[in-house]
């Protein structure tokens, strides 16, 4: 599948949630009259990306990290120069024990992540996606070996994560390409046009998990991290996250590992038994100091939480903060609105699948 058009009318969001849903493979361009990039997806993943605009080298990422000194960098910069042809500089490092391959994946992942969110500030320009065959392991030819992931990035967390960044950005005054908004410029903040906008969307969903998709790119838009909960018989189990910080692993697996017992006293179980959302301190006890640790043990000011309705029934749980800053999550209306649309499009999905069943079986 080919798929090319305008930024203007079908924006990078919208262009990544087709290429992930659909796990695609091959190469994404994009262009513009500023400069050009190139993005690389193996099954949906993000493996590679690259921005004329940001031109930070491995080599520099890991002396600015503190991971490696300028000495073992120029050491391990002669090897890769003088060496065999073809041997990648984080290979040099990593054989020589001066990094780990984690230390590699995070500086790589934190160069991909960049990138991504410098195009995240485009709004006009072109995008053309060719399909490739790519190995599902091993290498891939492509411009700069040292930027390539072993298993790649999933699109959503990186988009949410860049429309975050991007909602503070225009909230604090600054202009898209990063300076600050000249006397009297606009910094649109997310408004009730866009909220309208979204509600619109999700009335029409591609599957069900767009929609959860939906419901973290409202909320990263007005908070630091999010974390998305399913209702199950006896816990809370985790779904999907933005903006989660932790000093190893994926944050993505520790919240699919996310479990809160409601068996136990916990502002999510009331916040399940009510079916109503909560705004405020989290109070203490074992459940949430353990809840707070799982999502990288940082303690926020407050916190929002949300349900999600679906026939009567919380089946979703939203949770939300401002950490580690020490600022409110304030009020939570529009969440409120979005996973109430949410639990209607589900309710909408689900009774099309009965009527579908039914229309087969006669």
């Amino acid at each position: 599948m080919g798929l090319s058009g305008r930024l203007e009318q079908l924006g990078l969001p919208d262009v990544f949630q087709i290429l992930h849903l659909s796990k695609k493979s091959g190469r994404l361009a994009l262009t513009r009259r500023e400069g050009a990039g190139m993005i690389i997806f193996r099954h949906g993943q993000i493996l590679y990306a690259a921005s004329d605009s940001v031109r930070d080298t491995l080599g520099n990422i890991l002396v600015t990290q503190k991971a490696l000194t300028e000495q073992q960098l120029l050491t391990a910069l002669e090897e890769h120069h003088s060496g065999p042809e073809g041997k990648r500089l984080g290979t040099i490092l990593v054989e020589r024990g001066w990094i780990t391959q984690e230390v590699l994946e995070r500086a790589v992942r934190e160069q991909i992540e960049r990138v991504i969110h410098e195009f995240l500030t485009w709004e006009t320009g072109f995008f053309r996606f060719e399909p490739l065959e790519l190995a599902d392991e091993g290498e891939i030819t492509v411009d700069v070996q040292d930027f390539l992931l072993r298993s790649g990035l999933n699109p959503e967390n990186v988009l949410l994560d860049g429309l975050k960044l991007l909602g503070e950005r225009r909230k604090g005054g600054e202009s898209l390409g990063g300076a600050p908004a000249g006397k009297g410029a606009e910094a649109p903040a997310v408004s009730l046009t866009s909220l309208k906008q979204l509600l619109l969307e999700m009335r029409s969903p591609a599957c069900t998990g767009e929609v959860s998709l939906m419901v973290l790119r409202y909320a990263a838009q007005h908070l630091r991290r999010g974390v998305l909960l399913m209702v199950r018989r006896d816990a809370l189990t985790g779904l999907s996250q933005f903006g989660l910080s932790l000093p190893e692993g994926s944050p993505d697996e520790r919240v699919r590992d996310l479990r809160v017992p409601l068996d136990a006293p916990s502002l999510l179980k009331d916040v399940v038994e009510s079916q109503a959302s909560f705004v405020g301190p989290i109070p203490k006890g074992k459940v949430h100091q353990r809840f707070l640790k799982q999502i990288g043990g940082l303690t926020p000011v407050d916190a929002v939480v949300v349900p999600m309705l679906v026939n009567g029934r919380v089946v979703v749980v939203f949770y939300g903060d401002n950490a580690p800053e020490k600022r409110p999550v304030g009020p939570a209306d529009g969440l409120e609105v979005v996973m109430a649309q949410a639990g209607l499009t589900m309710e909408k999905n689900l009774l099309e699948r009965k009527m579908q069943a039914a229309l087969t079986a006669d």
